[in-house]
């Protein structure tokens, strides 16, 4: 599995990372069941040392969740019914071995319990169906290979971040260089 104490995802998982993003996956588990099924069906990518040929992406090493779990609210036991289990059913039928991270930033209808769902399920840093899950709070920032930072910022209901989250992030962000790239993750409706 990955390794939980490692300082970054690069190396908690010991390799390049891949990043699978989803959000809003749904009203129902077939449609949920759906969603999956494109999520880690092979695709294509454009062959960069090829040009007009092209290479099978690997499945992501994580599985980020870009707001909205479950609707209408994103309890805990919707999240479990119809994300956590058909995507882990999905994803057992095209199993590689590999570990993978769950990663997430809440969005508006993950916020409807008082974001104890998404808590429950993104940040108490456990397994989860075949996912680890490596986050602490409902926003967080990833450090990626080449400079790349991954930022996922918890806007609430719609509102600017918190002094607690903005002091969090002034703080996980202090190695951030000029010229680092930043991809920044926020669920607004």
């Amino acid at each position: 599995g990955a390794n939980e104490e490692a300082p970054t995802l690069v190396e908690a998982l010991g390799r390049d990372v891949w990043i699978d993003y989803v959000a809003d996956t749904g009203d129902d588990v077939a449609v949920s069941r759906a969603v999956a099924r494109l999520l880690f069906a092979e695709y294509e990518v454009p062959d960069p040392e090829r040009p007009g040929e092209h290479l099978v992406a690997p499945r992501g090493d994580v599985l980020f969740f870009g707001g909205d779990t479950a609707y209408p609210v994103a309890t805990a036991q919707e999240i479990a019914r119809r994300v956590v289990h058909p995507f882990s059913e999905v994803l057992a039928h095209a199993a590689d071995g590999k570990p993978r991270v769950l990663l997430g930033v809440p969005g508006n209808h993950d916020w409807y319990d008082g974001l104890s769902g998404f808590v429950n399920t993104f940040a108490q840093k456990s397994r989860l169906g075949l996912w680890q899950t490596f986050q602490r709070r409902s926003y967080h920032c990833v450090k990626l290979p080449h400079r790349h930072w991954l930022v996922a910022v918890d806007i609430q209901l719609q509102c600017d971040i918190d002094v607690a989250q903005r002091r969090w992030f002034e703080s996980a962000l202090k190695d951030l260089a000029p010229g680092d790239h930043v991809v920044l993750c926020l669920a607004e409706p």
